[in-house]
């Protein structure tokens, strides 16, 4: 099958968008061309996610939707929805020849290329680290480096051990040289990856001491990392932080709920109050630190108190921005057992609250942003105006420089001028060199 094109289309989270990335290195590779023409393919892949049931939902209707329009076209399901669901997926449509899962897509190559006309099944699940080398492509300033896989917390809600199977770490060597060759490729910004990325540990290195290898052998100018769970956010890693202005000072912090009792029955293995005392600290350490996180409303017996508390939290804590989201029923977690007992109207109006509270909190940090200067990664054209460029500045928040085109692929000193819910508008002040 050497030569045949694909079509690779991704959902759900980075990680997927990391290991398409790995997809298309190890295709190309063995001979394999990438089109981004879906009906001029041989094969369509589709990398799936099974975090959430709408995005399963969306991704069985892109298979449904798959025509062969008239030519002999195949389709290889993979990832987290391809693992859960394994041989189901061949009755979605006739066209669907490869069902891969998430530690059996690395062999993808070999089997487009055995040609020899069977349906392929493989969901097999590994113990051992990983490793696969993946080689840039295209012209991004920022990418992800996967630095472990997998999980261990288990919280009552989630799906991801079950369909990403236990944490395996990365060694920090190949990391290392990972981050070099996108350095050498033209990055100036990596994201650190992982289910649980500050659970991080191979040998005696933990994540604090990872980012500090990294520091120390890679020249990359922006650190970033993603996601952190509260139990594992301790003092060393604030510390690392504030230590080096390579690591970004944007911080993703699920918070999930601001019930104790909620909180325990999703197994998040902290209180409320010691989530609090970590977003103290991390503020003490780093003043003007960018704070996100992800709420959960309506998880089954939450209360009008419980709900209340999560609102509480979120006054005290002041999110810069917030992932929110009603509760659904994941097949195969233990919160499937526990029923789901909040009405869809109550879940839709706690969100709305949540939501209009989080607004108003992020229009209020993003308007004290009017009159400073950020150094800003401008990264794209603005779609308003060819004249105008948009990037991240350190803390991660979108900002749009007006005139800024002519410094594409650089940093500049942008100061604020005006500010939105999301976004934040300046003009250049200078080159960063």
């Amino acid at each position: 099958m050497k030569n045949k094109k694909f079509y690779l289309e991704t959902y759900g989270c980075q990680m997927n968008e990391y290991d398409s990335h790995l997809v298309e290195s190890l295709l190309t590779s063995a001979g394999f061309e990438k089109t981004e023409d879906e009906k001029g393919a041989d094969i369509v892949i589709l990398n799936t996610c099974s975090v959430r049931q709408h995005a399963e939902e969306r991704a069985l209707g892109r298979i449904r939707s798959i025509s062969s329009a008239g030519k002999r076209q195949e389709i290889a399901v993979i990832g987290c929805m391809a693992q859960r669901m394994g041989d189901e997926l061949l009755s979605v449509n006739s066209d669907v020849k490869y069902v891969l899962g998430t530690d059996s897509f690395y062999k993808i190559a070999e089997i487009l290329e055995s040609g020899n006309g069977s349906h392929i099944v493989d969901i097999s699940c590994r113990d051992e680290p990983f490793d696969y080398e993946s080689k840039p492509s295209g012209q991004s300033l920022s990418d992800y480096v996967t630095i472990m896989r997998g999980c261990d917390n288990f919280c009552s809600y989630c799906i991801v051990p079950y369909v990403r199977g236990r944490e395996r770490c990365r060694p920090p060597e190949r990391i290392v040289e990972e981050i070099n060759r996108l350095d050498q490729n033209g990055r100036k910004e990596i994201w650190l990856l992982g289910q649980n990325v500050n659970s991080y540990k191979f040998d005696s290195m933990d994540f604090s001491a990872l980012l500090g290898n990294v520091l120390e052998n890679t020249e990359i100018p922006r650190i970033r990392f993603l996601t952190s769970h509260p139990k594992d956010f301790s003092q060393a890693l604030i510390e690392r932080m504030a230590s080096d202005k390579r690591i970004c000072k944007g911080i993703h912090l699920p918070m999930q709920s601001g019930s104790d009792a909620v909180l325990k029955k999703m197994n998040r293995k902290y209180t409320a109050g010691e989530y609090l005392d970590k977003i103290r600290k991390l503020r003490e350490a780093i003043s003007d630190v960018v704070i996100t996180t992800d709420i959960i409303v309506g998880f089954p017996g939450e209360s009008e108190d419980d709900f209340r508390r999560t609102l509480d939290m979120v006054e005290e804590i002041e999110y810069d921005s917030a992932f929110m989201f009603r509760y659904s029923v994941r097949s195969g977690t233990r919160a499937e057992k526990f029923g789901d007992d909040i009405p869809e109207e109550v879940k839709l109006e706690r969100l709305d609250q949540l939501i209009r509270l989080q607004k108003r909190i992020s229009e209020k940090k993003m308007a004290a942003q009017i009159g400073r200067l950020q150094t800003v990664l401008l990264e794209r054209t603005a779609k308003q105006s060819a004249q105008d460029a948009r990037g991240k500045n350190d803390g991660g928040l979108n900002v749009v420089a007006r005139g800024g085109s002519k410094y594409l692929g650089e940093f500049a000193d942008v100061e604020i001028k005006s500010s939105s819910y999301s976004t934040l508008v300046g003009e250049i002040a200078g080159r960063q060199e």
